[in-house]
């Protein structure tokens, strides 16, 4: 979704370097991550249990190009950096309808060969097509990219219809849930990822249920807006201290019992956001972790609200 705020900032045009800034800022980091996670895996450090048995080149390889480790989305996002760079131009001129119609009829297209038919053996490298590549190129999100390009661009038209259909906005998210459960249970669709025909619209109403709920928001909260500036890193680092701690505490033969997942929770976060906040005070720190403090009035309902109408490049 944040070819939204993308589409909401840059409606006048695209600024220079903008795509050479996040290949500096989010590209970097992720390559940087992808040899640490990949170097941890092989050594078996954070987890012996699970150790990666392949050489550290084809380990990093399948980090990098294979979504073998979290921040494979890093690859996914890229991909519509340069599909907002390159077709910018002409989703101003196309029809928003036709686009958003013809977008999803491809996704549910492609990620329904991936939900119905099985691996084909027969095909090289099957595995890892049906492993990764249903997921990893943009035609598996093209729909959200579509609609959230157009939802931002268009913002005024996208609330006063929010408005307009309050209530299917806030109820249908709770029929497309009992929707999927249904469908999963009957093993009509027995995939058990996000990658599901039907999660297409059920990611939608809940996006827009979301949008509608923050709307209305008179102030965002300082935490989540802490969050939100250290987001990029805290994404890259968090496993790292998930796992740290787990094995601390297997070690320490101490049972926390309910009390685990906000533990590990709220630990992994701490300490993300303080490794972030250390490294970025570093002047080569912002290119292992990503910046901090840029996105305070990185979405359409922040900027709307911003005193100064800055928009972060």
């Amino acid at each position: 979704m944040s070819s939204s705020p993308f589409s909401y900032s840059y409606r006048d045009g695209i600024r220079k370097g903008f795509l050479l800034k996040r290949f500096k800022y989010i590209f970097i980091p992720f390559l940087i991550f992808s040899g640490i996670y990949s170097g941890l895996a092989v050594s078996g450090f954070l987890d012996a249990e699970n150790r990666s048995f392949g050489s550290l080149p084809s380990v990093l390889f399948q980090h990098i190009f294979l979504a073998g480790f979290h921040g494979y989305f890093v690859v996914i996002i890229f991909q519509f950096y340069i599909l907002f760079y390159l077709f910018k131009k002409f989703l101003d001129q196309w029809n928003p309808l036709t686009v958003i119609t013809v977008s999803f009829i491809i996704n549910v297209a492609y990620l329904g060969f991936f939900n119905f038919v099985g691996k084909i053996e027969s095909i090289p490298l099957s595995g890892i097509i049906w492993s990764s590549f249903n997921w990893l190129p943009f035609v598996g999100w093209l729909f959200y990219f579509s609609l959230a390009y157009y939802c931002g661009r268009n913002i005024e038209q996208f609330k006063a219809l929010l408005a307009k259909h309050k209530v299917w906005v806030s109820t249908l998210p709770l029929v497309l849930m009992g929707i999927v459960l249904f469908l999963y249970h009957s093993e009509i669709i027995p995939v058990s990822d996000s990658k599901r025909i039907d999660m297409l619209l059920l990611t939608t109403f809940l996006f827009f249920g979301l949008y509608q709920f923050a709307s209305r928001l008179q102030r965002v909260p300082r935490s989540l807006l802490l969050i939100s500036d250290y987001s990029f890193g805290i994404y890259l680092v968090h496993w790292f201290y998930l796992h740290l701690m787990a094995q601390l505490l297997q070690a320490a033969s101490l049972s926390l019992g309910y009390f685990t997942i906000p533990v590990l929770f709220l630990g992994a976060l701490t300490f993300s956001i303080i490794t972030v906040y250390l490294l970025n005070r570093v002047r080569v720190g912002k290119f292992v972790v990503g910046q901090i403090g840029k996105g305070r009035s990185a979405t359409p309902v922040q900027v709307e609200r911003s005193t100064t109408g800055e928009v972060p490049a």
